[in-house]
């Protein structure tokens, strides 16, 4: 169904406001998958998306490739994912959050294809890599338990050698 200039300006705006304001935006694409997405798939996507912090929606090929430059050739639909949250933005957030989410519960109905990271589109591989990166707060658990093992293995040591001493 075609939709007025006025509601495509509306639409554009919107996305753009809200997708320029993140570090980074992820494409999905309905093109070239195995199965159809109904209408309880979608309303299961954009739930557990919603539920994670992530907002999306569907935009129309042509707006996006208008407005995003490197991304070119679109078909089939497209969700672009953003967070709802745009002070909590950073490059890895929403390729981890949005790409696991698809991965996981949802790889037979859509296909990465890529994001959008800092205003400038990279592919779907480029994205997938983005999501493996670990987070702030993932980097600070890892550092946390690194520095814990450390302290246990110190105190495991200094309680064999008084064990010993005491033999």
């Amino acid at each position: 169904m075609a939709i007025s200039k006025t509601k495509k300006n509306s639409i554009l705006n919107d996305l753009l406001i809200n997708v320029n304001e993140q570090k980074s935006v992820v494409l999905v694409t309905t093109k070239g998958v195995e199965k159809t997405v109904n209408a309880k798939t979608n309303f299961d996507l954009r739930s557990k998306a919603n539920t994670a912090g992530v907002k999306v929606r569907v935009v129309k090929n042509s707006l996006i490739e208008k407005n995003f430059e490197g991304v070119k050739d679109l078909s089939g639909q497209t969700y672009v994912a953003y967070l709802n949250d745009k002070t909590q933005t950073n490059e890895v957030i929403v390729p981890k959050i949005f790409i696991k989410m698809i991965d996981t519960d949802f790889k037979d109905n859509f296909k990465v294809i890529g994001a959008i990271i800092n205003g400038e589109f990279v592919d779907s591989v480029e994205a997938i890599k983005y999501s493996n990166i670990p987070t702030k707060d993932e980097s600070l658990a890892m550092i946390a338990g690194a520095v814990n093992q450390i302290a246990a293995g110190i105190a495991r040591a200094v309680k064999a050698v008084s064990e010993k001493k005491s033999e």
